[in-house]
């Protein structure tokens, strides 16, 4: 595997530069020096032509990145290249290309023997100590232009410069071969704080230099490749041309011609176009303002439209009624989220390979070769170095007393605990440990400060295991539900012979309730003939957005990436994101039917279904689940922990769309989430006319995000709340989450909906198990059961709910309604005990 990657990285090419230009005079004054003559040319179009400016020195319109474009009863200006985000990735992504500098520092790591770890860790290691593979390492390491600070240390821990010496000094490409890697260790000294925890008082490496020592620091000055992410590119630049439109601008209707304002707002002309054709044309609110001048009395209104997509290399796109003038047909708010997913998921891959080398490094014991340097000011008595080589984790479980530190090291102590305040910070005790930097040299032996650090050096020096120690192995065994708790087994069907039969393998588990999720009153009807047989109690179990799997209809909600919201989930647990958490957290794939959307117009006849089968004689009452789907949540923020749900918001129906475009002039599809922005990456997805949706920490365009989330919010809880008015019988309600991405792990509340009036809402919006555990005394606990194939995943869902069943307060409701209805009886087995009619 080593030798392969370093073999993927030799025919690397250096990034390149950005050629940019200088400010000089606007297009606008250019063609009151060179007129258009419209009696031997026809009508022409340019859009802005004040704020585009020449920046280069070629002549004529090239000078400002234009050329015209004759489109037959009117020619246009426009710009002579467009901007396309390709988020397609056909091609396949290299791992290492993508890697940080850090990790192919541990890549590199790997490939020492015992020799070049003592060259590394004391003068440094450079091309001439490594093989040839090692070398093409090294050099991916090596920034494209090496440049460095150099100057003195003055006083107050300044930086003055020295005598004799530039700023900054830029070496040759033969001086390059002369750079050496370093490795070295410093202290950390971690405290044990008042409270419990624990955490570290740094000595802060750069605050120790003695005055007039030399200070050199790399500067990070290479001109980086912004195109392209994991050797794929994805913003390419290209010749401007027509992009794809939903508008077909040789329709009947655009023939008609338009009159031609000397200027007009693309907000207006897009309005009068739109009335002379019986269309609804809305320029995006990022170009609305943008100014047409035109030259010439009249054109063919197609010809204009089209004039209009060029000027701003753009489209039109059909929603709901309308078109939008907007960048391209796919949504910059949705191809920004498939290159978010798919970045993510390659960086998780090169975090676990790090970790893999992490690994690798500690079990070949080089890196105990890795020591601290010999000119620090702070000096490692024996009682430090003899805690330190213990194998300890550093996490204050084991201390040493703080009297044995160095006077040095008692005084960084009080100086870090009057930091933290009010006493938080013992001074007792202490655990010092080592961590590991790297640097580089140059090539006449002095040494730059250090470019980052390695992390704790336990962590690169310890034999670990395998990468799967922190799989759970624990043998699922078939569970014992307690008596009189009132557990509740959650089923869906529309086999009136497998609901007949649910009542028997429910008391034989030990389970005193049965939900049944249908939309067939003959099969509730044998649900509840066969339950009142054993006594046990039924409701109606409601997802009310849900309809049965293989419905055949067109009219389901969608995501921004278009997806019905099975396709959604299908995508989603296959990305390596849900990988990694399943394994971590015991999360399953849940198999929830297709759903429809507030505004559908099948849903009022599967709702009056529900209502009717609400009034069932002999039905003990009603369980309403899922009424807010990911997306209809009141409000977004970022959450600290947790993956992300983005892939799952629905809401992004043509009817839905369409009425926050004409209000807002914006399809949602455009929007960026600011949510993503918080994954940044030096990957240019700037687009000239629409803004750069990568930086800023704010949706684009900004505000737009809070009003469409209100909008689908608004829109679900009006449903919601006339639709439940409507229902029979007692109700048992999951409290709405008012926060997008709420993950109420190991299962929610269903609570006794009560005054009928607001619905519920959580008291438990985050990430946490504290929903689960603190149900209360007349409300469940739903824990939503998988069918998951993974050993591991089932080990660690069992883990979960034997961990739920010692530590919950309420009663338990098991959902099966993911698992096949001829898998039951067989689930049931595994995971519950048999216990005759379960009423020992």
């Amino acid at each position: 595997m080593i030798t392969a990657l370093a073999a993927l990285i030799l025919a690397n090419s250096p990034w390149t530069r950005p050629i940019t230009g200088q400010t000089g005079e606007s297009l606008a004054n250019y063609l009151s020096k060179h007129p258009w003559d419209v009696a031997s040319r026809g009508p022409m179009l340019v859009v802005n032509p004040v704020i585009v400016r020449s920046t280069t020195t070629e002549s004529g319109l090239r000078a400002f990145g234009r050329k015209e474009f004759n489109l037959g009863s009117l020619t246009v200006i426009a710009p002579t290249e467009m901007v396309i985000i390709d988020a397609a990735f056909k091609d396949p992504a290299n791992l290492y290309d993508g890697l940080p500098r850090t990790a192919k520092i541990y890549y590199l790591m790997t490939m020492l023997d015992a020799d070049q770890w003592k060259i590394a860790c004391s003068s440094g290691i450079g091309l001439g100590n490594l093989r040839q593979d090692q070398r093409a390492v090294f050099r991916s390491i090596l920034p494209s232009v090496f440049t460095y600070e150099s100057g003195l240390v003055g006083k107050g821990n300044s930086v003055v410069p020295k005598p004799g010496e530039p700023p900054t000094i830029t070496l040759t490409t033969d001086e390059e071969t002369g750079v050496r890697l370093h490795f070295f260790q410093d202290i950390e000294l971690g405290v044990k704080m008042q409270d419990g925890g624990f955490s570290a008082v740094s000595p802060q490496l750069g605050d120790r230099k003695r005055e007039g020592a030399p200070y050199l620091r790399r500067s990070d000055v290479a001109a980086e490749d912004r195109t392209s992410l994991f050797g794929v590119q994805i913003r390419k630049v290209l010749e401007n041309r027509l992009k794809p439109s939903d508008l077909n601008y040789k329709l009947k209707a655009l023939d008609v011609v338009v009159n031609l304002s000397k200027t007009v707002t693309l907000d207006d002309f897009c309005r009068s176009i739109g009335a002379s054709c019986g269309l609804k044309l809305i320029p995006d609110v990022r170009i609305g303002d943008f100014i047409a001048t035109c030259y010439g009395p009249t054109a063919r209104a197609g010809d204009v439209l089209q004039a209009l997509a060029l000027s701003v290399t753009g489209t039109f796109r059909k929603v709901a009624d309308s078109y939008v003038l907007t960048s391209d047909l796919e949504g910059i708010g949705a191809k920004r989220l498939k290159v978010d997913t798919w970045k993510s998921d390659l960086t998780l891959q090169t975090g676990e390979r790090t970790e893999e080398w992490k690994r690798l490094i500690g079990s070949a014991g080089g890196s105990r070769s890795i020591g601290f340097p010999t000119d620090s000011p702070l000096r490692i008595n024996d009682s430090m170095a003899k805690f330190m080589s213990g194998d300890q984790e550093n996490d204050g479980s084991k201390t040493m007393p703080a009297n044995q530190l160095p006077p040095e090291w008692q005084a960084i102590l009080i100086e870090g605990a009057t930091h933290f305040g009010n006493g938080q910070v013992r001074k007792d005790v202490v655990f010092p440990y080592g961590e590991t930097f790297w640097n580089f040299v140059l090539p006449d032996g002095r040494p730059l400060e250090w470019e980052e650090s390695l992390g704790q050096t336990k962590d690169l020096t310890q034999r670990e295991g395998s990468a799967n120690d922190h799989m759970s192995k624990t043998v699922v065994k078939p569970i014992h539900i307690r008596n009189g708790t009132a557990s509740a087994l959650l089923v869906k069907t529309d086999d009136p012979a497998i609901a007949s039969k649910l009542s028997g393998l429910a008391v034989s588990h030990g389970f005193e309730e049965i939900w049944l999720q249908t939309w067939k009153l003959q099969c509730l009807q044998e649900a509840v003939a066969a339950a009142k047989a054993l006594h046990l109690r039924v409701r109606l179990a409601i997802r009310p957005w849900e309809i049965p799997a293989g419905s055949k209809t067109g009219d389901l909600d969608r995501t921004v990436l278009g997806d019905s919201s099975t396709q959604a989930e299908n995508f989603f647990e296959g990305t390596a994101s849900w990988q990694s958490a399943s394994h971590s957290w015991g999360l399953t794939p849940i198999a929830n039917g297709p759903l429809l959307a507030p505004d559908s117009p099948l849903l009022l006849q599967v709702w009056r279904g529900l209502i009717e089968l609400s009034k069932t004689d002999g039905l003990d009452g009603v369980v309403l689940c899922d009424t807010e789907p990911h997306g209809y949540e009141p409000r977004s923020i970022n959450l600290e922990f947790g993956m992300s749900y983005y892939l799952l918001d629905l809401g992004y129906t043509q009817s839905l769309r369409g009425r926050f475009l004409e209000d807002n002039k914006v399809d949602p599809v455009d929007i960026v989430d600011k949510r993503l922005l918080r994954n940044d990456f030096k990957l240019d997805l700037g687009l000239p006319f629409f803004g750069d949706p990568t930086y800023g920490g704010m949706d684009l365009p900004s505000g737009t995000l809070e009003k469409w989330t209100t909008l689908r919010a608004g829109a679900n809880r009006q449903s919601v709340t006339k639709f439940v008015s409507q229902l029979s019988g007692e109700i048992l309600f999951q409290p709405r989450h008012n926060l997008h991405e709420s993950i109420a792990l190991g299962g929610v509340q269903v609570v006794p909906w009560v005054d009928r009036k607001s619905l519920p809402t959580s008291n438990y919006q985050g990430n946490i198990e504290e929903e689960a555990e603190s149900v209360p005394v007349n409300g469940f606990c739903v824990w939503q059961f998988g069918n998951p194939k993974d050993p591991a995943i089932r080990s660690r869902m069992y883990d979960s709910l034997v961990r739920h069943m010692k530590r919950a307060k309420g009663k338990l409701a098991i959902d099966l309604s993911s698992i096949p209805s001829d898998e039951i009886q067989t689930e049931l087995d595994k995971w519950f005990a048999a216990d005759g009619d379960g009423r020992k």
